[in-house]
């Protein structure tokens, strides 16, 4: 078999905008996601040994949700 035997399925222009449209917004969602990771890796490698420590203290009579705490 060669490549001119093989029937291929081109949609319309419309259908590849609409396709751009809906795969942009994960790719966006994506990019943020990343960016979020990465300021909270950073976040986390800065304060986790001045925690550990003792470098810096938490109060104690902050309340804590421990909802938000879990993953």
């Amino acid at each position: 078999k060669n490549l001119n035997s093989i029937k291929i399925v081109v949609g319309s222009k419309l259908i590849y905008e609409k396709f751009d449209q809906y795969i942009n917004t994960y790719y966006k969602k994506i990019r943020e996601i990343r960016d979020e990771n990465k300021y909270l890796t950073e976040l986390r490698d800065t304060l986790l040994p001045k925690l550990m420590s003792g470098e810096i203290e938490i109060p104690d009579d902050i309340e804590v949700n421990e909802d938000e705490l879990s993953i």
